[in-house]
């Protein structure tokens, strides 16, 4: 059952550095941008979350319409390059670029609608001038030498690169405190998925437990959607966004995967195995061995989880995997406990850092950061192995 929490850490990794916010991404292309005109309309695109984790959050676009020029293109941040040279480098380093690529929106629409994912659009309330400005800019942003910006999936993405079109004078906002964290908002996406949630939790540190406001929370397309109607068009007096009055498909919802993920949740399989470890140590034999043979592999996938979290702090430019408390349970020091000859040495030892992973839950209230529900049962199990060593060595 550990093995499952190793493939939650990677799909995490994947979902996280490759593209929370990402989607269907389209090539660059050298699209001959016609001179605004008075018959453009600018529309926010709003896509649903896909089943692969890597558009578990959605997506977010610009549609810009001429009708005088006869164009339709969809203007997408979301876009990367994987098979750039040294794509699996910088995406661990946390080094990957994205860039503003255009398309036609007719194969956008087409892309989503094959992947059963919903797409809603919302018209922008803008002057001549304004949209001539946006498209301007839009247009500007397209080209070879300024489409490419490092992307950060909490900071800088899809959704955040529009929300900061509209931090102009133009446009009045609020930047009310909400009642809920990174952490939060993350959770509220994938909390269906909970062994992805539970990766995601492993790799992000404390920094994500902070009470975000409400434009930090526009990081999420949903999020983009709704908080845009609070803007003022200070030109027109109205709101910058309407209601979302246009879906363009209504996508799918729901999967086998998604209710077998709800039924065998960490929690489930981390309680599960505290009770067949307990059945099992009181039931064979040959307890020695059983006890050598279970807390060798633990060990090795508790040491080796260590050493991600490790590497995603002091090894990456990623920002939000830093001051990561998961490492006072998920320690690093636990791969040298396998090579240790069995005896009081060996014992203390894990007694040391398994009395660390319980001052965490212990201490939980005070450190600040939020652990998985399931971490309290993989800390038990820590605590229940150098308890069977001493039972054994008792007897």
């Amino acid at each position: 059952m550990k093995t499952g929490s190793v493939v939650a850490v990677y799909a995490a990794c994947m979902l996280l550095f490759i593209g929370p916010l990402s989607f269907k991404a389209f090539p660059a292309e050298d699209t001959a941008f016609a001179e605004p005109a008075p018959g453009l309309r600018i529309s926010l695109l709003t896509c649903s979350e896909g089943k692969d984790p890597a558009s578990a959050f959605g997506h977010s676009a610009i549609r810009v319409v001429d009708s005088l020029c006869g164009t339709d293109l969809v203007f997408n941040y979301g876009t990367y390059d994987f098979y750039e040279e040294g794509f699996l480098l910088k995406f661990l380093r946390g080094e990957l670029e994205y860039f503003l690529s255009v398309g036609d929106y007719r194969r956008f629409v087409a892309s989503y609608e094959r992947d059963g994912r919903g797409v809603s659009e919302q018209v922008l309330k803008l002057d001549v001038s304004q949209k001539e400005r946006i498209y301007g800019a839009l247009v500007e942003n397209a080209r070879p030498e300024n489409r490419y910006y490092l992307y950060d999936f909490l900071i800088d993405n899809c959704a955040t690169r529009i929300r900061d079109i509209f931090h102009t004078p133009d446009f009045s906002r609020t930047l009310a405190e909400e009642d809920f964290t990174y952490r939060d908002e993350l959770e509220r996406c994938v909390g269906g998925r909970p062994w992805l949630m539970f990766g995601i939790d492993l790799l992000l540190g404390q920094r994500v437990d902070r009470r975000i406001t409400s434009e930090e929370a526009m990081f999420l397309p949903d999020r983009l959607s709704v908080n845009l109607q609070d803007y003022i068009n200070v030109k027109t007096g109205m709101p910058l966004l309407g209601s979302r009055d246009s879906i363009v498909l209504p996508g799918n919802t729901g999967s086998f995967g998604e209710v077998m993920q709800r039924i065998f949740q960490p929690v489930a399989v981390f309680a599960l195995l505290c009770v067949l470890y307990v059945l099992c140590f009181l039931k064979v034999s040959d307890k020695a061995l059983f006890v050598k043979i279970f807390s060798t592999v633990f060990y090795l996938l508790a040491g080796i989880g260590g050493l991600i979290l490790v590497f995603m702090w002091f090894g990456t430019e990623h920002i939000w995997t830093k001051a990561n408390w998961n490492l006072m349970w998920m320690n690093p020091l636990f791969l040298i406990l396998p090579f240790m000859r069995p005896g009081k040495i060996r014992r203390a030892v894990a007694f040391v850092l398994t009395g660390a992973a319980c001052c965490a839950i212990l201490c939980s209230w005070f450190i600040p950061q939020s652990f998985n529900p399931a971490v309290s049962l993989i800390v038990l199990l820590e605590l229940l192995l150098p308890v069977s060593m001493a039972t054994i060595s008792y007897k």
